[in-house]
């Protein structure tokens, strides 16, 4: 037996996080929730932040008009529309941010979720919440229970004892 459509679950971390938004904005019909941890999503202003301006090497420098164009066709900041214009239900999005986070800043976290927000509201689709990280690497084991906790909302599972 194969799994619906909605039992699939979407997480990425570190770079990860950015190919879960990207796949998640592309084919939001295939996944019925999606968890980023601390996602780079602003492709073309990465770079003006302290900690990610070291990527433009990796990632591509905006300023040069090829790399923009293929920085504009992902960037999950400017592809949210992309869930309206496909008339695809929106999947629940858990985003995560970390403030204290030396790689990514707390920014993109902060674009995304509300350009997420806009559209699952003008589609009234699933929630899109961001969770802040509040004691850093503290209480791990507490912060997985919580985030799994919201997944097995999401994909309405049943745990088994």
């Amino acid at each position: 037996m194969f799994p619906s459509d909605s039992d699939y679950l979407l997480r990425g971390r570190e770079n990860g996080e950015l190919v879960a938004l990207v796949s998640a904005i592309q084919r939001p019909e295939l996944f019925s929730a999606v968890v980023p941890d601390n996602p780079v999503c602003d492709m073309l202003r990465y770079f003006r932040f302290s900690s990610t301006a070291r990527w433009l090497d990796e990632s591509g420098n905006p300023y040069h008009e090829s790399l923009f164009r293929n920085l504009l066709s992902y960037s999950p900041v400017h592809n949210c529309q992309r869930l309206r214009d496909k008339g695809n239900r929106i999947p629940a999005f858990l985003i995560v941010t970390d403030p204290k986070a030396s790689r990514v800043e707390p920014v993109h976290s902060f674009k995304i979720s509300a350009g997420l927000q806009f559209e699952a509201d003008q589609r009234r689709g699933k929630p899109v919440l961001n969770w802040i990280r509040t004691n850093g690497s503290k209480d791990a084991l507490q912060q997985y229970c919580d985030i799994w906790a919201i997944v097995q909302l999401y994909l309405s599972l049943r745990w088994i004892e």
